[in-house]
């Protein structure tokens, strides 16, 4: 819980200038999928990172070494940030660099879209992960 607070406060104590002068990094698997919504985000916002592909061989070791125990995708921001999970992920960038709305309403419907998204997602990749070939090719969404 330490480390999450230390987190917490560095993030804070970080200012609302993007990620300028900042080495960033998303750690994912060598393939679109939870961290596409991302890569597009940083994009967007025109923010310069670097991809680490990770191999599925490789992952079991990174995963208890490198992430804690936690899943991809990663997102790491020089002098120590490090956030799991695609969608807080995508909102602590999207607040960074301007994205998030500028009053309450407009971060309902940047939230409303980040869930859509998600939505979809999650429906497509249960398709695609299906054992049920009935499932493939008409994803619940």
């Amino acid at each position: 819980m330490t480390g999450m607070y230390q987190q917490y406060r560095q993030a804070k104590e970080e200012s609302k200038n993007g990620f300028q002068g900042k080495k960033v990094t998303l750690h994912y698997f060598g393939m679109r999928a939870r961290a596409e919504f991302i890569h597009i985000l940083l994009s967007q916002a025109g923010v310069e990172y670097t991809r680490r592909d990770i191999e599925y061989a490789q992952w079991p070791k990174i995963k208890q070494e490198e992430m804690g125990g936690n899943g991809l995708p990663c997102f790491e921001v020089e002098g120590g940030i490090r956030i799991f999970q695609s969608n807080a992920i995508a909102r602590y960038i999207a607040t960074k660099t301007g994205y998030a709305g500028k009053n309450f309403l407009e971060q309902a419907l940047v939230d409303m879209a980040a869930d859509t998204v998600q939505d979809i997602m999650d429906g497509g990749f249960g398709a695609i992960m299906s054992k049920d070939k009935a499932k493939i090719g008409r994803a619940h969404v």
